[in-house]
């Protein structure tokens, strides 16, 4: 995966300190005659592009195993299906291991293998179900549906399904 960003001070220590700006992209006329420069004060990173960066930060050292603790709970919902589509390919691609904490049973059942649910604290596991689908998974097969169904049954709240 390549990621370009401008190289500015600004947009580094924007995206360092997860910092949004609602003028992303924003333009100003500097005071050069006609010529509109990029104001590389206002811009931020995008939720999706601040999570692709740390996904980067987290890939460039080839580790075996990758520990993502909610990776994608801040991104809107179609950012957030493309981001796990990611995912999954960056995964087939390099061959690590990864452990999702997720509170999202749609998210774990397309990403994982092994779905571990957990009790409230003290946690302990209540069930692990398995996942065989080959990948790429398509979010309506049915064996996703009936997994689903497990989980939240599990959970106690299978009447609602």
């Amino acid at each position: 995966m390549v990621l370009h960003f401008p190289r500015r001070d600004d947009l580094t220590r924007a995206v360092r300190h997860g910092e949004a700006n609602a003028h992303h992209g924003a333009q100003r006329e500097r005071g050069h005659g006609d010529a509109i420069q990029p104001d590389y004060e206002n811009i931020a990173a995008s939720g999706g592009m601040a999570q692709r960066t740390a996904l980067a930060r987290a890939l460039v050292n080839d580790p075996k195993l990758l520990i993502l603790d909610e990776p994608l709970g801040q991104l809107d919902s179609l950012t957030r299906l493309a981001m796990q589509s990611e995912l999954v390919s960056l995964w087939e691609r390099s061959g690590f291991t990864a452990l999702l904490v997720t509170h999202d049973v749609e998210e774990a059942l397309f990403l994982a293998g092994r779905v571990i649910l957990l009790t409230e604290r003290p946690a302990h596991i209540k069930a692990e179900i398995v996942n065989d689908l080959s990948y790429p998974r398509h979010r309506g097969d049915p064996h996703l549906a009936e997994l689903r169904h497990q989980v939240f049954t599990h959970l106690g709240l299978d009447a609602t399904w």
